[in-house]
């Protein structure tokens, strides 16, 4: 040849991608077996001597071609059934051999086994996508180094990070199997934690549809996403079911808005001081022609996480303004009705706009129509949602903080957040006298939000226990079934028109705010008077028949101490059982509540040396706020006089 000879020739041609399965036919006049020895190894198919004979070429070249044809074949057939990156079957092949498995072992109980990696999008970020595909290749090795331990047993790769197995079921062979991936894995990549999801289904009897085993496995693994510690779960017949109402609530959510199906129900909020209703929230309700009342739990969910949950909000917001301006209308004067806005819609830019052009539409001031946002919605960016409640204020509007309590940094949000109203739910602090923990939590609470001047509300209020202690610890407006349940707008008006409707809470004046402010703060005021007046101050809380010592001041420290007993009565008497000095404090202390004006007593208080000391107190009346009335008491040590006066009653 004139650029290159034979050998050179044949030796490039194994090292060009895709020829390796191109039929090559060396033709030489040189009769040496060793010449056709390296031929044949250097990749030539068949070999010829010269000279020709016509029909032995055409023969040998048939047969090359031929061979040629079926090993391309098997390559397409290959690459037909098995994923190109791992090796393993694909989606397809993978169904047709569990088939087949499923029909070669009828008595065998089979489970199908689906499998992901955790946050593989994150992987390929990190890493890069190379060492994404290393990790696939590296779970597909893990998979098919197992193999051997099962008699029957298929696999493959389904989509991206997602593998299926198909084996008999041994509940703890199974299981020993899910923990060997994960250990392997872990040792893939020393400083990036990666896990595991498994779904598990298993073969009940009443379907080997190998499609039907898959999807259900593909629920069980959902299951268990994100939630640590369970790595693995199993499918029954509530996912299915869950997922079949999902498919129901998906088909119907377009033609049940526009047939103006969804229906909004009220619930009353109280008054404790009187049990009057004082306004109510708007919920809604599905009333669907052929399944009836759809009640919220099954379908918000949904419309929460395909984002339908936006317009179904916008929906409730309008029948609300409607209904305002019927009453309007009417005559009447109604109390506000708060309506719930969705994370989806908090973060929607034109949030503002819309509900002012709703009250505007609907000639309904704004201050009637409260807007409820979940605490957590604020957390997720909380400047966002700063300027958007200050841009809500200007308008009028009222907005409630709801779930107060359930995140995790409510007194930030307190802090940098203004809002009108706390709304507390009883299920993250119940009150069923087992959890007294519980009950000094959400006692502190109401307090911190009246020393704040923001009023509560509070959720969930089922019995008269629960009612009755709110009310003992100065919480002042509930909301709940033990007063009434959701019900139509009817049963509302019905309801209203019985009885004499309470204003809702409203936020203490700005006046009083920075009164409140000068007694908690540590501004200059507040130290002159807790830090450099000589005489012992204590500023007390009264609730209802609850008295607390809330702050003092040095001096009180230095004589009387503080914060070692239970922050009531006994820190102004003592502790050395002062029964008949802590009743004569009690009646002063409510005497003053009672006239708003101020009391003078005299009673021997008792330290821990137990040695008696004459003290005169004087009780000032300072304000109510929240149902939380406020004292100053001043304490004088009249230990140099001659005799202890009688006390004053």
């Amino acid at each position: 040849m004139p650029v290159m000879d034979g050998y050179e020739f044949l030796e490039k041609a194994s090292k060009v991608e895709g020829c390796e399965n191109t039929p090559i036919l060396v033709a030489t006049a040189d009769e040496s077996s060793e010449v056709e020895n390296r031929c044949l190894k250097l990749g030539a198919w068949d070999f010829v001597r010269k000279p020709y004979n016509p029909n032995t070429v055409r023969l040998r070249l048939q047969n090359i071609i031929s061979r040629s044809q079926i090993y391309l074949m098997e390559q397409l057939r290959y690459t037909a059934e098995h994923d190109k990156l791992t090796g393993l079957f694909n989606r397809e092949k993978f169904f047709e051999s569990a088939r087949q498995l499923l029909a070669r072992c009828p008595e065998e109980r089979f489970a199908m086994i689906r499998l992901d990696i955790d946050r593989f999008r994150l992987v390929n970020s990190f890493f890069g996508e190379e060492e994404g595909n290393r990790l696939l290749r590296y779970v597909a090795e893990c998979i098919a180094e197992m193999a051997p331990d099962f008699p029957h047993l298929t696999y493959g790769r389904m989509e991206a990070d997602v593998f299926c197995l198909c084996l008999p079921f041994e509940r703890e062979k199974v299981l020993h199997m899910m923990e060997i991936c994960r250990e392997k894995l872990r040792q893939f990549i020393k400083n990036y934690y990666v896990e595991l999801s498994f779904g598990v289904c298993v073969m009940d009897g009443s379907t080997a549809d190998v499609n039907t085993l898959y999807a259900r496995a593909a629920m069980a693994a959902e299951t268990c996403k994100n939630h640590y510690g369970s790595f693995y779960a199993y499918y029954d017949n509530s996912l299915s079911e869950a997922a079949f109402k999902t498919q129901w609530v998906l088909n119907e959510m377009e033609s049940a808005l526009q047939l103006r199906q969804f229906v909004v129900y009220l619930q009353p909020k109280y008054d404790l001081e009187n049990n009057l209703p004082c306004g109510a929230e708007a919920l809604v309700r599905w009333n669907h022609p052929q399944r009836g009342m759809v009640f919220p739990g099954e379908f918000i969910p949904v419309f929460e996480h395909n984002g339908f949950i936006a317009r179904l909000d916008y929906y409730v917001w309008e029948e609300t303004c409607r209904l305002l301006r019927k009453w309007l209308d009417q005559g009447l004067q109604p109390k506000p009705l708060s309506v719930n806005v969705s994370r989806v819609n908090m973060y929607n830019p034109n949030l503002v706009d819309i509900l002012q052009d709703l009250v505007e539409k609907y000639r309904v001031p704004a201050s009637l129509l409260n807007l409820e946002l979940t605490e957590s919605a604020y957390m997720d960016n909380p400047t966002l949602m700063k300027q958007t409640l200050e841009r809500l204020h200007r308008c009028g509007f009222v907005v409630m903080m709801d779930d107060f309590g359930s995140g995790y940094s409510s007194l930030n949000t307190l802090r940098d957040i203004s809002v009108d109203i706390l709304k507390i739910d009883m299920k993250f602090l119940p009150t069923d006298g087992a959890d007294s923990r519980s009950e000094r939590i959400l006692v502190s609470v109401i307090r911190m939000a009246g020393w704040l001047g923001i009023p509560v509300i509070m959720e969930g209020v089922e019995t008269c226990r629960q009612r009755d202690f709110l009310k003992s610890v100065g919480c002042g407006y509930v909301q709940g079934y033990y007063y009434a349940k959701p019900m139509p707008v009817a049963e509302y008006e019905t309801l209203v028109a019985a009885g004499e409707s309470q204003r809702l809470p409203q936020r203490v004046t700005e006046e009083k705010a920075q009164h409140l402010g000068e007694v908690w703060g540590s501004g200059f005021q507040a130290d002159l008077l807790y830090r450099y007046v000589r005489q012992p101050i204590a500023i007390c809380e009264v609730v209802g028949e609850e008295i607390a010592v809330v702050r003092v001041n040095r001096a009180f420290l230095t004589r009387f101490g503080h914060g070692k007993s239970d922050g009531g009565i006994q820190s102004l008497c003592g502790v050395c059982g002062q029964a008949e000095a802590g009743s004569l404090l009690k009646k002063a202390i409510h005497r003053t509540v009672r006239d708003g004006g101020e009391t003078e007593c005299r009673y021997l208080y008792r330290g821990a040396d137990g040695k008696p000391v004459p003290v005169r107190l004087y009780l000032q009346y300072v304000e109510e706020v929240a149902n939380s009335h406020l004292l100053i008491a001043t304490l004088a040590d009249e230990s140099g006089r001659s005799r202890m006066e009688p006390a004053d009653e």
